[in-house]
This record gives structure tokens, sequence and C-alpha cells, in this order.
């Protein structure tokens, strides 16, 4: 087993609880990391410019979506300072019902124990796409949250698309996070998307 098998194992398992859950419920899958080269999720910012970095992604056992994954981890904030997961379903699925950015932090067993504070939820447009984002803060470590739809339904004017990306970024430990540079880090959320347009 390799020291990156290894480290995706672990980071797998600190974070499983979010990687569950989709359409309807996204069946579980084999995860395998792959290289930065051969990823369609990143975050481009010097916030995570020196983290570890683990990317992985999966085809859920139904065949219903492919998921990317991408876990940011630095020594001053252990042990994640960013996690993003992005779902692209495959076609005949699609997301009736959105979720709240908050919904993945609340099943992050960590983050949960030590009773993070929620702000308000709002709506930011990076580089012409809507994110709904919740600010929240634990340790003096201030967060936020954030989740996007996009894509196609299947059915006409029913659904919430095909497309979604999730994840939260955390700010160094006693330092703020303002509007602007919460925009900067959603200005470098990547999304490698065969079928991106400027408006995804």
């Amino acid at each position: 087993m390799t020291g990156w098998t290894i480290r995706l194992l672990g980071v797998l398992a600190l974070v499983s609880p979010i990687l569950l859950g989709g359409p309807a419920t996204l069946a579980s899958g084999e995860w395998k990391a792959v290289t930065a080269a051969d990823t369609d999720v990143r975050l481009e910012h010097g916030l995570v410019a020196s983290a570890a970095v683990t990317f992985a992604r999966m085809q859920t056992q139904d065949y219903s979506a492919n998921r990317h994954l991408a876990v940011y981890a630095t020594d001053d904030y252990h042990p994640h300072r960013a996690v993003i997961l992005y779902d692209a379903l495959l076609p005949g699925y699609k997301y009736e019902v959105t979720t709240e950015p908050e919904a993945m932090i609340r099943r992050m067993k960590r983050i949960e124990t030590v009773s993070p504070k929620f702000g308000e939820r709002s709506d930011l447009v990076s580089r012409n796409r809507r994110f709904t984002i919740r600010r929240f803060s634990f340790a003096q470590v201030g967060c936020f949250a954030f989740v996007r739809y996009w894509g196609m339904a299947q059915i006409e004017l029913t659904g919430e698309g095909d497309r979604r990306v999730q994840g939260y970024v955390c700010g160094r430990p006693g330092a703020g996070l303002t509007n602007d540079l919460i925009l900067e880090l959603l200005d470098g959320l990547v999304l490698d998307l065969t079928a991106l347009t400027p408006a995804a």
C-alpha cells in the first residue's frame, strides 16, 4: 500500500459522513486516488497553496453519478482547510430538491462536536456562477460552506439540474473571512467539465 493510498484512506475515513446522499440516495462506490492532472475539481488560491492535497474520484455502484473529491489539509488547521465534493449525475438522473450549504457540515462529526456557530445564509455570484453560502465558525476559525446546483433537469421545468458542487473552506485561525476573500475563493474553484459553459 503506497503512502498516497494510506493518506487517501485516512482522508476518506474523516470525511465519509459527507460522501453519501444524492439524487435520492447516491449509492456508494469505491474511491480511487487521482493526480492533480486528472482531477475534475480543485481550488486555486493562496490560502491552500501550501496544503497537502488529496484528489479522488468514484462512479457510484448504481451508475447514477460520477463523484469528484478534493481535500486540502494544512498544519495550522488540522485535518482540513477545505473540502470540495463535485457530483455529476448521469443521463436519466436529476436532483429533485436542493440542500442548504450547511447540510454537509452538519454531517461532519468533527465539526459538529465543537458546536459551530452559523451566520446568515446568502447568495454570492462568482464568475457568473451563483452560490448559496453560509458562514460558520468554531475554535477561532472562520469558515464558509457553499453549494451550487446547475445543469439540465430531465423533465421540463422540474428538478434542480444534474450537477452539484458543495464544500467548505476555512480561513487561518484567528483571521476572519471577508466577503471579498470568500469571492476570491469561489473564483478559484475550478471544475473541469466537458460540457461546462460560461454560466455553469
